[in-house]
């Protein structure tokens, strides 16, 4: 079974996440904040991470950052091999390039996120 990990503040879209992303048969660990990511990121494998852009009360090393600059931190120092799916309302289709090269996500949505299937679909394709 495949372990996902979900970078998230707020507790509706976790809720959201966990029912979808159980019913198709993956596991889950979600966390709020960049101090418990990397922690969690030396003990625990992970094929996928979910990371939301605009992570309201995010930190490493009490300096406040969003999911974009997290994303760039766990990329450069602790993982490159981990996929993530960057979630956001930020960013237009038109410049899908340029913000994924910036934040070096590997794919990226927006929000809200209305197909279902779109969702899983990527995620399918970044854990494969």
């Amino acid at each position: 079974m495949k372990n996902i990990l979900i970078v998230e503040d707020d507790p509706f879209t976790q809720d959201f996440y966990s029912f979808l992303l159980k019913r198709a048969g993956y596991n889950l660990t979600i966390l709020e904040d960049g101090d418990e990511i990397i922690s969690k990121l030396q003990y625990d494998e992970f094929n996928l991470i979910i990371m939301d852009y605009s992570l309201k009360n995010s930190s490493i090393n009490g300096t406040k950052i969003n999911g974009m600059q997290l994303t760039r931190h766990i990329k450069n120092t602790i993982s490159k091999h981990i996929p993530v799916l960057l979630i956001t309302g930020f960013a237009p289709d038109k410049k899908k390039d340029m913000f994924l090269e910036e934040s070096l996500a590997d794919e990226y949505m927006l929000k809200p996120i209305t197909d279902f299937n779109l969702f899983l679909d990527k995620i399918k394709r970044l854990i494969t």
